[in-house]
């Protein structure tokens, strides 16, 4: 995957809010190099391209699904990160069951209606 994709952006966002600074930079009030947090985007990446947490994600009628598959995803983060990432991760949920459900093509803004309908990657633009 490229680094500046929407999902490994995406995931960046989440791994920014899913992994604690690291202790030297928090006293210091700057910001941790986005550098140290690859390996916790790559798993978000991971997890956001797997086959199988996306159908679960995007069950059009079963909510409980959607919400197993938010639970797992976020089974081993710390309390105070969680909710971050599982309220990006319900939005998201939402988002693609819309997607999934709608008879009409989703139009976002700036794009021609004569070009193709908008793929995955447009979905997670939208979501954040």
């Amino acid at each position: 995957m490229l680094y500046d994709t929407p999902v490994m952006l995406f995931a960046l966002h989440l791994a920014l809010l899913s992994t604690p600074p690291a202790p030297g930079w928090q006293s210091a009030g700057r910001w941790e190099p986005i550098a140290a947090r690859y390996p916790a985007q790559v798993d978000w990446a991971l997890t956001l391209t797997d086959p199988l947490f996306l159908n679960a994600l995007s069950h059009p009628t079963s909510v409980q699904a959607r919400q197993d598959a938010i639970s797992r995803a976020t089974d081993n983060l710390h309390v105070d990160q969680a909710w971050r990432v599982k309220s990006r991760l319900q939005r998201l949920s939402e988002v693609l069951r819309r997607v999934q459900t709608s008879s009409a093509n989703l139009t976002l803004p700036g794009l021609d209606e004569a070009a193709p309908p908008p793929g995955l990657a447009d979905v997670f633009l939208s979501a954040m």
